[in-house]
């Protein structure tokens, strides 16, 4: 059997205020057009399809466009919801969706599997396990308890999830799991809000089902493969969703037999816009617009520069790049300061305290920094 494995298309995302529908539409074409010339029979979605819970009627568009198209090729689709995703709407849908042979799960429950046969009739069985909040999973009363206590039980009782599918699994079958969470161990791409994960609960590697004939997860940005027993991993997402990924970008492919480990585990990449900061001196500008002027892709400037000349150095730049989606003035000009900004850009942690010892002259207490990352966690999840 065929299958592909893609995860965390975040459609509906914009950059900046950039609009990047056109670069949804040729990756999903181009995952399109790969799925009919390998004659892929099923389609895996392992989360955050959309990067809103309540999705714009572009992105809404782009993704059934996708699906009507798979439907005509005869390729099944399993979907999960995401921690972007709706998980109830997603169950809403999941019956009109079926008549296409797309299967979509959005809460995680005893039901949240799919037994069928192969074009070979080959016996399979898949375990569809969407983004489960640690809310779901912990009690009141875990959160008062010290926090190692509080991760170690979140991960006994996800794995007990696992387990209950994994008794579920069929003999000389090929038995997958689907899921969107973060293992353990796995390493972020860069825009996935580091400290947030670091922080976040994992599901350690080892509670992973060890007989599963292949784990296709979602959450991580970044392609790599789990440290499990089991073939797992992490595919990553189709293009760069932000500057922060840097990582090459496409989905799995793999061809699997019954009651045997994959034949083949192929990340094909896909074309997309590359992306690059880079940091610009104010007697740099006229050869950077230079070397930069045939790039095809998108642009973030550090701008070192203060005065009366920002302003006229930004608008040179604007009107020269349109590649340029954003730029940033560097406060300060030591060399220290401006790999501090390349480097930890994307890192709120880091941005608020450089911020407070700039406007304080002295370091946050490890108190406030704790309840930054609480207030922080509580945005990402409602804007989840």
């Amino acid at each position: 059997m065929r299958i592909v494995h893609t995860a965390d298309w975040h459609l509906g995302k914009t950059l900046y205020g950039k609009d990047r529908t056109e670069e949804e539409t040729k990756a999903l074409s181009y995952l399109k057009d790969f799925i009919k010339e390998n004659d892929v029979e099923l389609l895996i979605i392992a989360g955050d399809i959309f990067d809103k819970f309540i999705p714009s009627s572009r992105a809404e568009e782009v993704l059934f466009n996708f699906l009507v198209e798979l439907h005509y090729l005869g390729t099944q689709v399993l979907m999960v919801a995401g921690n972007h995703d709706s998980g109830l709407r997603f169950s809403s849908i999941a019956k009109i969706l079926k008549i296409a042979n797309i299967h979509s799960f959005g809460k995680t429950s005893r039901e949240t599997y799919l037994k069928f046969q192969s074009r070979a009739k080959e016996p399979i069985f898949i375990s569809a396990v969407p983004f489960i909040r640690e809310a779901e999973v912990l009690n009141v009363g875990d959160y008062e308890l010290p926090e190692h206590i509080a991760k170690s039980r979140y991960a006994e009782r996800m794995g007990a999830v696992f387990h209950y599918f994994k008794k579920m699994f069929i003999d000389d079958g090929i038995n997958i799991v689907v899921t969107h969470l973060l293992v353990g161990g796995a390493t972020t791409s860069g825009t996935e809000h580091k400290f947030y994960l670091a922080n976040s609960y994992a599901v350690p590697p080892l509670l992973l089902p060890h007989t599963a004939s292949y784990i296709a997860a979602g959450h991580i940005h970044k392609y790599q493969k789990l440290d499990t027993p089991a073939p797992a991993y992490y595919s990553g997402s189709l293009f760069p969703l932000d500057f922060g990924e840097q990582d090459e970008k496409g989905f799995i492919f793999l061809e699997i037999k019954p009651g045997l480990p994959p034949d083949k585990i192929e990340f094909i990449k896909t074309p997309y816009k590359k992306m690059k900061v880079i940091s610009v001196d104010k007697e740099e500008v006229t050869s950077f617009i230079e070397e930069y002027a045939e790039f095809d892709g998108y642009l973030k400037v550090i701008l070192d520069a203060k005065g009366e000349d920002v302003r006229l150095l930004i608008e040179k730049i604007k009107k020269y790049l349109p590649q340029v989606l954003n730029i940033q003035i560097l406060k300060k000009e030591t060399e220290k300061k401006r790999n501090l900004m390349i480097d930890d850009i994307l890192d709120p942690v880091k941005s608020y305290i450089s911020y407070y010892e700039e406007k304080k002259k002295e370091k946050p207490s490890h108190k406030l920094i704790e309840l930054f990352k609480e207030l922080y966690k509580k945005v990402i999840e409602d804007e989840g």
